[in-house]
């Protein structure tokens, strides 16, 4: 527990409580009207006080790990909320209560990774400020049109999701800057995802593609590419356009051999080709002390 006392830290900005067996915060909380930033993690809470809805110069908030169901009264008076991470057993049960996020409206971050959702809510459409959307491991299987109107998206994240397939509608998130796909069931990349020309960050790891298409060469901003443990077995040649990569990733797949133009790619700092069936490099690329050759044969 704590003492009711804690609300008389009336200067506090910053909060972090991470007590496993706590099950309710005290009243006083209210009172710490200063607080900007406050971390609620791994608790068994059943409730959060209704005095919660004082910290109006809170920013950021943190709940994740606990079990509550009440939560309306006291989140959506939080209007300077930029960030919000929720993590409850039972999100699947609060998606009438989840409406109310639209009085949000600086709400520009929001991460519900490891609610084991199995699809969206509409109402998350109407998010439209929201910059960065974490949405890891989850139960997805799909993902609605309507995803496609966050258009000042910059950072989604659905890595350890179920995907088999991409709306197109995504292809209108043009100030996408990261994007996570890693440990999915994709089975192709669409041609689409080559729109998204201010990608730096692209993870397609633990999938099952097996090709890729033309249109990815369009992505030249990218420095990170992860296309590890699917089944490719050829790179198409317009990722020789994509000069800016420093990290590639094309472990465990089934590629025989590798494009000369791998070597015109110059700013590596890293490449991982482990668990291939790779028997000779191009030169340049097997001079590179930052290309990990140790199971080429």
């Amino acid at each position: 527990t704590l003492p009711e006392s804690l609300g008389c830290l009336a200067q506090l900005t910053k909060c972090s409580l991470r007590l496993d067996s706590l099950t309710a915060l005290p009243d006083s909380i209210g009172n710490l009207t200063k607080l900007t930033e406050l971390r609620l993690t791994g608790h068994n809470l059943t409730t959060l006080p209704a005095s919660l809805g004082n910290l109006m110069k809170l920013t950021r908030l943190y709940f994740s790990g606990n079990h509550s169901p009440e939560l309306s009264e006291s989140i959506c008076n939080l209007t300077q909320l930029t960030y919000l991470s929720l993590s409850l057993d039972n999100l699947a049960e609060l998606s009438e209560w989840f409406g109310n996020l639209t009085k949000l409206t600086k709400l520009t971050e929001l991460n519900l990774s490891s609610n084991n959702i199995t699809e969206l809510p509409e109402w998350l459409g109407n998010l439209t400020q929201l910059t960065h959307l974490s949405l890891n491991f989850n139960s997805l299987t799909e993902l609605p049109e309507w995803l496609g109107n966050l258009t000042q998206l910059t950072h989604l994240s659905l890595n350890f999701n179920s995907l088999t397939e991409l709306p197109e509608s995504l292809g209108n998130l043009t100030q996408l800057t990261y994007l996570g796909l890693n440990n999915n069931d994709l089975t192709e990349v669409p041609e689409w995802l080559g729109n998204l020309t201010q990608l730096t960050h692209l993870s397609l790891g633990f999938n099952s593609l097996t090709e890729l298409p033309e249109s990815l060469g369009n992505l030249t901003q990218l420095t990170y590419l992860s296309l590890n443990d699917n089944d490719l077995t050829e790179l198409p040649k317009s990722l020789g356009k994509l000069t800016q990569l420093t990290q590639l990733d094309l472990r465990s797949n089934n590629l025989t051999e590798l494009p000369e133009w791998l070597s015109n790619l110059t700013l590596f700092t890293w490449v991982n080709l482990y668990g291939n069936d790779l028997t000779e490099l191009p030169d340049r690329v097997r001079d590179n002390p930052n290309v990990n050759t140790e199971y080429i044969r």
